[in-house]
């Protein structure tokens, strides 16, 4: 690894730590430490996606899509007929613990071991949220088409009543 890079993963705990981060540092992150992370890894795929966003033909998510684009093309009729899919859910770029892991395995690179990891911290929800921000809007090339993806992010309130 070199200087740079350790010098924002560093950058970017403290301000993850004191919940100072955006959108931006988030970026500047990932794209720093997807280098000097595993090939197939979350944040090397997410890296990818940042860097690439106006066409991404290759990697964990478009290998992860491809049988279930098959599926569907297969079963068009089925499926506008109302007829229910029988195929698994493919398998994402990842569920929250595994971004929580990799994001503490890319801390651990330069030495930072915090003591409390939690998908329910407000530091991990809001690095979540800037993420699908970060993310909302891409293209994918498969089987020779060129697919705009977008988020929609669907909050849900809960109001408890408070007695005094």
């Amino acid at each position: 690894m070199n200087a740079y890079t350790e010098y924002q993963i560093k950058n970017f705990y403290e301000k993850y730590k004191d919940q100072t981060f955006d959108q931006d540092d988030i970026a500047l992150f990932i794209t720093a430490s997807r280098d000097d992370t595993n090939h197939g890894s979350i944040f090397k795929e997410l890296g990818d996606f940042i860097a690439h966003p106006n066409l991404k033909d290759r990697g964990m998510a478009i290998k992860n899509l491809k049988p279930a684009i098959k599926y569907f093309e297969e079963n068009t009729g089925d499926m506008l007929g109302g007829k229910r899919p029988t195929i698994e859910v493919p398998f994402s770029i990842g569920f929250n613990n595994e971004i929580l892991d990799e994001l503490y395995s890319v801390f651990g690179m330069v030495g930072i071991y915090p003591l409390s990891r939690n998908i329910h911290s407000p530091s991990f929800r809001d690095f979540i949220f800037c993420l699908i921000f970060l993310l909302g809007n891409f293209k994918l090339k498969l089987n020779k088409k060129n697919l705009s993806i977008s988020s929609h992010v669907f909050w849900s309130l809960k109001f408890n009543r408070f007695l005094s």
